[in-house]
């Protein structure tokens, strides 16, 4: 074998080595997204729950749509209703009637409806108002 390939193979691994601790060492710096304690997505967080819970009567589809609300746009979701509230308010939960209506126990007033048999888990509730305490961060749909 002669010396130039030798060194050729030696110059290669030597190179690779360094590469590899290089952008070991790089990726170890990188600040990893950590949950903020004043933030909410949107997205991420509350448009799943909106779209398990509440789209069925408050969705996309207009024929099926009650109330005339829609939860599955940010803006008809923050719209101002005729009663001069809205269904989310992000940063006053005391006027979102969102809020207000997955907490009350009246069959009446409670969303989702019991005849849906659907319910909203405490972890659930706790982000939503989460959301409507805080500024909503993220792309909203």
């Amino acid at each position: 074998m002669s010396v130039f390939r030798q060194f050729n193979r030696i110059y290669v691994f030597i190179t690779g080595i360094i590469l590899f601790f290089t952008y070991s060492f790089i990726g170890c710096q990188q600040e990893k997204p950590t949950a903020n304690a004043d933030k909410v997505d949107f997205n991420y967080a509350i448009r799943p729950i909106l779209v398990q819970k509440c789209f069925l009567c408050h969705g996309p589809d207009p024929n099926s749509r009650k109330a005339n609300l829609r939860l599955d746009t940010y803006e008809g979701a923050t719209a101002l209703m005729k009663n001069g509230y809205k269904a989310i308010d992000p940063g006053h939960a005391a006027n979102s009637k969102v809020f207000y209506r997955i907490n009350h126990k009246d069959s009446d007033i409670m969303m989702p409806t019991p005849e849906s048999n659907l319910k909203i888990t405490p972890k659930e509730i706790s982000l939503i108002e989460k959301m409507e305490l805080l500024k909503v961060e993220g792309n909203c749909p």
